[in-house]
């Protein structure tokens, strides 16, 4: 029996007689009805994409939907070769992050949380995985490769405006200036340096 080509149910009578005479006889109606065996998980189409987000996106942000038109940064396709209720599956993000979420109906990737990675001291580099499962069979993993791009969101900061020190003409070489600056960036935007400005070359020497 083929569900997808032949009859979904057939309907016949069956009787039955006895030898004596007169013959008696009855009969009952017989129903048989073809379920659909869950054959086929869901396949992705294709099997991965690349993603590049800013930290800075907005939450409530898709990156990665089914339908074409949400404005989803990347479209792909999930389709199931079994017919009928077997053939409807829903979508989970396998590997969790709680910076983003995934519809069940449709597989729409959104940014759920900041991506802040300064804030959050988290990695820049992640791989979602979404899989999509029908009432018995869940497909492949379907590999979402994401990389966030850091910003240079903070200003290096001193820890005072102005820096006052009072020396004579007899302070040796090496005395240190106190001062303090700091970045809340990390990575590639954190503090590199810190130059002189207006000042006697040679005099002082920065470190």
């Amino acid at each position: 029996l083929v569900y997808a080509t032949q009859p979904r149910s057939y309907n016949f009578s069956v009787w039955c007689y006895d030898n004596l005479s007169p013959n008696l006889s009855s009969n009952a109606s017989v129903t048989i009805s073809v379920v659909e065996v869950d054959k086929y998980a869901p396949v992705f189409t294709p099997t991965y994409i690349f993603l590049t987000v800013n930290e800075t996106t907005p939450v409530g942000t898709i990156l990665a939907s089914t339908r074409r038109d949400v404005g989803a940064f990347k479209v792909y396709n999930a389709t199931d070769r079994d017919v009928g209720p077997q053939g409807v599956f829903n979508y989970t993000l396998y590997y969790s992050d709680p910076r983003f979420s995934v519809d069940a109906t449709f597989g729409t990737l959104t940014v759920q949380q900041s991506l802040n990675v300064d804030y959050i001291n988290a990695t820049t580099f992640i791989n979602l995985i979404i899989r999509a499962c029908d009432p018995h069979v869940c497909s492949a993993d379907f590999n979402i490769y994401t990389t966030i791009i850091r910003q240079n969101d903070y200003y290096p900061m001193f820890s005072q405006k102005v820096y006052s020190v009072t020396y004579n003409n007899s302070t040796p070489a090496g005395q240190v200036i106190p001062s303090n600056c700091t970045d809340q960036d990390i990575g590639v935007g954190a503090l590199q340096g810190v130059v002189f400005l207006n000042t006697t070359p040679g005099v002082f020497l920065l470190n």
